[in-house]
């Protein structure tokens, strides 16, 4: 997808007059979606290599909880930044700094 049509799908999103709050919750619903099938299989593909019993619900809410967190970060900043340029360079400098507080 270019950056043109990135731009161009904001600006119909826009132009659909849709209260905020149903559209903030069916994007989160669908992402969150699209995130537990990955989870899902990165839980069941791992566990099977590394061979984990008993803890498959456990290993998914963890993740899961770490893919919803990425989510919500995705939607703040792309409703902050309008512009997709300074929206992905607001993600990289967001990407960089929290490399450098996670402790190692």
């Amino acid at each position: 997808m270019t950056l043109f049509a990135i731009g161009r799908s904001c600006s119909e999103e826009r132009n659909l007059n849709v209260r905020l709050s149903f559209y903030v919750i069916s994007k989160t619903m669908t992402l969150g979606i699209f995130a537990l099938v990955q989870c899902i299989l990165f839980v069941l593909i791992g566990n099977y290599v590394l061979q984990i019993r008993g803890m498959f619900w456990i290993d998914l809410g963890i993740v899961f909880m770490t893919a919803m967190a990425g989510v919500s970060l995705g939607l703040l900043v792309s409703s902050v930044v309008s512009d997709p340029i300074k929206r992905r360079r607001t993600l990289i400098k967001m990407k960089t700094t929290l490399t450098r507080v996670t402790p190692r």
